[in-house]
């Protein structure tokens, strides 16, 4: 199998500015499953030997190829997918070592987005990116569907009724706007 892989933490110390704080920046390496095939070695294919080991490490030794043409953005969607996998599984096995809920997930960590994964939001409550993308909506969901609604998706279907509700579609367009 082509694309079987495992990966490989390495911590880069990020000094804060001013403070006398120290982060860690986890990086991920991508290393295949099996480095070596000596079946394909012996029949003679050489190449076909490691084919399995560049392909897996491919993955994370160029970052973001040019994603305008299809077989940019393969890759580029895997190394996404690859590197938000290896970090989530780490925080969750971290959560899980210390003995505590996935639904403390968010009282622990905090994930940064850059511009060049913007599709990729995991990590982020759904409360937390709405208290922090649009307050006033934030608000309004609270005040209408309570504080719970955050862990309960479903709850979002109580606003349909409130569709034909005017006072409430003025103040969903007006937090909307802000």
């Amino acid at each position: 199998m082509a694309d079987a892989r495992t990966r490989a933490a390495h911590d880069v110390p990020v000094l804060g500015y001013h403070v006398n704080t120290c982060n860690r920046l986890r990086l991920w390496r991508a290393e295949a499953c099996e480095s070596f095939d000596f079946h394909a070695f012996n029949a003679g294919d050489f190449h076909g030997a490691v084919e399995q080991k560049v392909a897996s490490e491919t993955l994370s030794k160029v970052l973001y190829p040019n994603d305008g043409t299809d077989a940019g953005r393969r890759p580029r969607l895997k190394q996404q997918a690859f590197f938000v996998s290896c970090s989530l599984q780490d925080m969750l096995r971290n959560l899980r070592k210390r003995g505590l809920p996935v639904t403390a997930f968010a009282d622990h960590w905090a994930v940064q987005l850059n511009d060049t994964h913007p599709a990729i939001a995991v990590g982020v409550t759904p409360c937390r990116w709405l208290a922090l993308a649009n307050p006033p909506l934030n608000t309004l969901l609270l005040d209408v569907l309570g504080p719970g609604w955050p862990g309960q998706p479903e709850a979002l279907r109580r606003l349909e009724p409130l569709a034909e509700d005017g006072a409430f579609l003025e103040r969903w367009h007006r937090a909307k706007l802000k």
